[in-house]
Parts: C-alpha cells; structure tokens; sequence
C-alpha cells in the first residue's frame, strides 16, 4: 500500500506455526490488498495462493506458494477450472506442513486449506457469489443443480472454520444466511491519507466531469454509468481495464456520450482523477467497495445504490447519494438533481478515516487474539 509502514506483528501467533492462504492473486485490486496487509500482520506465516499472475507485485517480502493450476494457461480460466480448485486446494494442504493456525482470504475454495486440524480463521470477502448470488454476478452462469451442488459443499466447508470476519455488515448478513455463522466486521484497509492528499495532484482535465473507477467486467455496471451520463448530458471518465474495453467504447459511440477512457492508471493519476471529479457513480452491488472509500478520502461524493457494502460506507445526503435502483434512470436523476454539489468535501472526505489502514490492523489482531485465547 502506498506510504504504508510495516505494523507490529500480531503477538498472540509467537512460537505457533502459522499459514495465510488467499484465493488467486491476479491483480492489485480489495482482495489481494487485505491479503498483502494480513501477510505484513503475520511475517512469520507462510503463504499460499491458488495462482499467481506474474508481473502482480504483492508485498509480502517471501515467496507465495501456489496449486497446481499456477500455469499461464489456467490463471485466467477460472470458470473452466472452477470444479477442480477444491481438489486443488486439498492437494496443496496434503504436501504442506499441518499448521497451529491457517488463516484464510477467502471468496471461492480457499477454505479446504484450512483442513480440521488448525485453529482456522476466515477472512470472508463473500461467501461464493456464482453460488449464493448469482443474480448479482452472473459471469459464469451454471444450471440450478450445479449450482446446490457447490452450495452445500460450501456450507461442508464453512462448518470446520472457526471464526469468521466479513469484510462488510453486508457479508455477515450474507455468511449467516449461508453458513448459519456469526461473523464479525472487519472492513478492508484504504490508504486514505494518500487519496486524502491532493496537494500533487496534477490536473487531468479542464472539463467538469463524472467518475467511474473499476475492472471492466459485466456486473460493475460501467454501461449503466454510460447510459446515465448521457441521460444527464455529463461528462463521464471512465478508469479501469478490462474485457468489456471494446463492448463499452462501442456503446459510448452508439449513444454519441461524452465518455473518456483512461485505461489502467497509475496511484498518483487515479488520486488526480479522484481529487479532480464532481462525483463519482459507482452502478453496482459490491460487497464491501473500496472504490468510492477511495474517491470519498479525496473529498468526492459517491453515486450509488442503496444496497450492498456501500451502506457502511456511503452516508446519504451527507457524504453522497444513494438511490433506489440500479437504474440508468435513477442514477441521471441523481446526477441531474445537483445535490451532490451542495456537499461539504471535507466533511466526505472525514467521514472515511474510520477505513484506514491502521484500523483494519487494529481489528485483525483483536480478532486474531481473541480466536486463540479462546482455544
């Protein structure tokens, strides 16, 4: 992260044999930045991954154990290999060390490396969303038997953990519907203090306009953003990188909006980019979003739906608006309403510390703590 230091090690591990095992490391993205922070929590631990793409630089300082899908022509093939990671997995554990504790990053299969004979900690960014909300994230759509199939094998999974955390009250709502487990919240670490300092920020634009900031997949809702902005008649800047460049680019063209993209933007263009917008829309369900915790550091209001992770984070009318449907139509009345500008950027700005790094560490190593005096 960022300007971040090193934290003191969670004490309560000394003399304990210790592994964190995350799901896949493909990007630098909420995930992979808890996974790095729990690593640097836990210096001793080994670490495990499902794969690694190369070129991701995860700051762990020791080397990322990975199965046997780590190969260039699987990593970004998970819907075909999806049936086959808990075997993966359970193969990986059967030729590694039995651990005191195993502390999972977890959002698929990461779990089944826990196994039965550690203290087992789960860090739960969402319980499978193919599996238990596929209306939210349909990318790998399976038939209905499939897909109790890998529900109730998840649930197998959930009932050998012994604690739970979830990234947002969101999630826990979700885990105890799934797994009948209580689960506390630990909101992922945001570099705030660096999206907070605009003093460098360079200009990008003389144009006002709107912000959109994600990986350009089906269910973060960038043609929505599009769609919206041109009801609205407001420029849009589009941040990211993804499949869908091409499908979005062709829309914008379509419609004739007024949409720029700027693809994979390094920390200080994304700050600029942030510091710089009116507001930023973010037309999706996300489990926890650590997208608009970003733009809200940097004083910009956030343009959502009232659903999801950014109920924790999103205070309507104060720090941002927040609608009622994921709607084109909802978001360009939001936009064309205006009320956003009326918001006080320092008071949206202040209303995110609660996120910071710091916090996170402070959580995790209570959890942590309170885990193993309790065993």
């Amino acid at each position: 992260m960022t300007g971040t230091k090193a934290p003191d090690p969670i004490a309560a591990v000394d003399g304990l044999s210790v592994a964190v095992a995350h799901e896949w490391v493909s990007a630098r993205a909420g995930s992979e930045r808890v996974f790095e922070r729990i690593a640097a929590l836990l210096p001793s631990a080994d670490l495990f991954a499902l794969t690694v793409q190369p070129g991701i630089e995860i700051e762990a300082s020791r080397d990322i154990g990975t199965t046997v899908l780590d190969r260039s022509w699987l990593r970004d093939r998970r819907a075909f290999t999806l049936p086959i990671m808990p075997a993966a997995w359970a193969h990986l554990r059967r030729s590694s060390p039995t651990y005191d504790v195993v502390l999972t990053s977890s959002h698929a299969f990461a779990r089944v490396f826990g196994g039965r004979r550690s203290v087992h900690l789960d860090y739960c960014h969402t319980p499978l969303r193919l599996a238990w909300a596929p209306e939210i994230d349909a990318r790998a759509p399976l038939p209905e038997w499939v897909l109790g199939a890998i529900r109730r094998f998840d649930a197998h999974l959930a009932r050998h953990v012994d604690s739970f955390a979830a990234n947002s009250t969101f999630v826990r709502e979700r885990i105890g519907r799934a797994y009948g487990k209580e689960a506390r919240v630990i909101p992922p670490p945001v570099d705030v203090d660096y999206y907070a300092d605009n003093s460098s920020s360079a200009s990008v634009s003389q144009e006002p306009y709107g912000l959109a900031v994600s990986r350009f997949v089906p269910y973060k809702g960038l043609a929505l953003a599009i769609r919206a902005s041109h009801a609205a008649r407001r420029r849009l800047v589009i941040a990211g990188s993804g499949s869908l460049e091409a499908s979005l680019r062709q829309l914008a063209k379509d419609l004739d909006a007024d949409v720029d993209f700027v693809i994979s933007p390094p920390d200080d263009v994304l700050r600029s980019l942030y510091a710089q917008a009116d507001y930023l829309l973010y037309p999706c369900i996300e489990d926890f979003g650590i997208v608009p915790v970003e733009a809200m550091a940097a004083g910009t209001p956030v343009i959502s739906v009232n659903d999801g992770g950014v109920m924790d984070t999103v205070h309507d009318g104060r720090s941002g608006l927040l609608v009622n449907e994921l709607t084109p139509v909802a978001f360009a009345q939001a936009i064309s309403d205006g009320s956003w500008a009326e918001l006080d950027r320092v008071e949206v700005s202040a209303s995110v510390q609660r996120f910071n790094v710091a916090e996170f560490d402070r959580k995790l190593r209570e959890w942590v703590t309170a885990v193993l005096a309790g065993r």
